[in-house]
């Protein structure tokens, strides 16, 4: 009688590998994946993983990360939610592959959305926004200090 119960209450862990598949960056940014811990008690993913681009590469990962959006239909209706907050990188350290190439290890922690994994969540796709410029440069800056430069006026001055 339970049965039913328990069915509807577990977790869809599966979606992390198409999660996965849509935040790791292409090449010459790709990172690999070599530990994948999903506490569902409090919501984190922790991946252990290196970077043949060294921080670069982690670097692009957290921002693709951070843009990521989860979109997925509850009763018919479409929603969407950020995939992750509370997002830190630590840990980090060279080493070697297998095949004797430097490598960036790293620490990658986030809080999930638990619309992730949950049942209730129909058609789960993961959306990336790859358009515009994402770096700290761009973003830090106010927009409002560059404009177009002004035409020159004619005539006698």
């Amino acid at each position: 009688t339970k049965l039913s119960t328990l069915h509807d209450a577990k977790k869809i862990d599966s979606r992390i590998f198409d999660v996965l598949g849509a935040i790791i960056p292409p090449a010459p940014n790709a990172i690999q994946v070599s530990t994948l811990t999903i506490d569902s008690e409090i919501n984190t993913i922790t991946i252990e993983g290196q970077a043949a681009n060294s921080y670069g590469a982690v670097e692009v990962f957290r921002k693709t990360v951070e843009g990521a959006k989860i979109k997925y239909q509850v009763d018919g209706e479409d929603q969407e939610v950020l995939l992750a907050t509370n997002i830190s990188i630590g840990d980090t350290s060279y080493g070697e592959d297998t095949t004797g190439t430097k490598v960036l290890r790293f620490t990658f922690t986030f809080t999930y959305a638990k619309e992730v994994f949950a049942p209730s969540s129909k058609n789960v796709t993961v959306k990336i926004d790859n358009t515009g410029n994402a770096t700290d440069s761009y973003l830090g800056v106010p927009k409002s200090i560059f404009v177009e430069r002004a035409t020159d006026l004619g005539g006698d001055q």
